[in-house]
């Protein structure tokens, strides 16, 4: 229908409405108005109003003026949303009512249009857990002597010589029996740092902990750097390394072969240590070293280390417990792969300060950092070479 063709229907509506309460009003005057007539004319306007509302409810005729379809197109959706509102969903026109969930339809595939930018509306979970990967160290405190100190170095005592017992005849001439000698064994501590500025900013807006990570972080890595320093280290501003002990590494114990560990080898190191020590040995290798030992075989083919059945029998190499360390070199012409020995008697660990951060928001407080400061007082040293011994890949 043409906006025409609307405007006088509704006008034509009205004009019955005027002309049915005229004429009742002068029957009610006349005293003339029965229930009979009243019914009929109300009828008669009643079925009038609804071929008027029958073509209301007619889509509009497209004129190909776009203002007035939009126009037309607005006051249906109006129409129906007053349906709505009046009779709902179910008692809704049933023209009225497909136009109604086709535009609600259109709306929502709408309003979810990338487009749009909804994404940036949806909020993702942050978790409170930090994804860490795992930092390898050498564990050595876990088999060495460990010990406190408030000097700047602990000295030891030891014996460096003993004398030989000699028989006597009755009448014998007794002549002094020499070689008793003592002497002192000096663990220094040295100290190990750690530096990081973190932009004040960073600490004053993020809802993460970064300070008390920033701690886990000094105490993790001084746990690697002291590892590696017992392993490897020269003495020298650092720990003495078991791996690079000069005594160690003359009285080391070869493998029989000049590229690889061999069972006859691993049998004459750990037999070449004194008993009393070998009752509390432990193996100190890498991982790459155990996997070598563990695939040796026998001339049936067969592994030599079969691993214990029960769970309740801890893996072993020639019935001696290992730690794994990181730190211990691979298996090369002329390393020291493998150590065995009574570590808590061979080697010595001495704590002078333990971890300790500085908060500095002064060093670098003009370029908005705040520099932490971490370090820490340690020493070690290897203090009886009797107690340990190496396996040289030598001939």
């Amino acid at each position: 229908m043409t906006p025409e063709e609307i405007k006088a229907l509704l006008d034509e509506q009205q004009r019955l409405f005027k002309e049915f309460k005229a004429e009742n009003d002068k029957l009610l005057e006349a005293g003339k108005h029965t229930q009979k007539e009243w019914n009929e004319k109300l009828q008669k306007i009643s079925d009038r109003l609804d071929e008027i509302e029958v073509k209301l409810k007619r889509p509009p005729v497209a004129d190909g003026d776009p203002e007035q379809k939009d126009k037309d197109a607005q006051r249906l959706k109006n129409r129906a949303f007053v349906e709505y509102c009046r009779y709902g969903l179910e008692g809704m026109d049933p023209e009225l009512k497909g136009h109604l969930i086709k535009a609600e339809q259109s709306k929502e595939r709408k309003a979810l249009s990338t487009a749009q930018g909804v994404e940036f509306l949806a909020s993702p979970e942050i978790t409170a857990e930090l994804i860490r990967g795992v930092v390898e160290f050498s564990p050595i405190r876990s088999v060495a002597r460990v010990r406190t100190t408030g000097a700047t170095s602990v000295k030891i005592r030891k014996r460096t010589g003993v004398f030989a017992a000699a028989w006597i005849a009755k009448t014998g001439t007794k002549a002094e029996t020499t070689g008793l000698t003592y002497g002192m064994e000096e663990a220094p501590n040295h100290e190990l740092y750690a530096m990081v500025d973190v932009p004040v900013q960073d600490l004053e807006d993020s809802d993460f902990n970064l300070e008390s990570e920033l701690n886990l972080e000094f105490t993790e890595q001084f746990g690697v750097a002291e590892g590696k320093s017992a392993i490897t280290g020269d003495a020298v501003g650092e720990m003495e390394g078991i791996a690079t002990h000069g005594v160690l590494q003359t009285n080391a114990v070869v493998s029989g072969n000049a590229s690889a560990l061999t069972a006859d080898g691993l049998i004459d190191l750990t037999f070449a240590l004194k008993d009393a020590y070998a009752r509390n040995g432990v193996y100190l290798l890498k991982r790459s070293s155990i996997a070598a030992i563990r695939k040796l075989k026998g001339s049936d083919n067969n592994y030599l280390w079969q691993p214990g059945l029960s769970e309740n029998v801890p893996a072993n190499i020639l019935g001696r417990p290992y730690l794994e360390a990181v730190d211990m070199p691979a298996i090369a012409g002329g390393a020291y792969p493998v150590a065995f020995g009574d570590f808590r008697r061979g080697y010595m660990l001495i704590d002078r300060v333990m971890v300790s951060v500085l908060r500095d928001p002064y060093t670098q407080g003009t370029s908005g950092m705040i520099r932490f400061i971490a370090r820490k007082r340690v020493g070690g040293q290897v203090v009886n070479t009797e107690a340990i011994k190496l396996q040289k890949i030598s001939t």
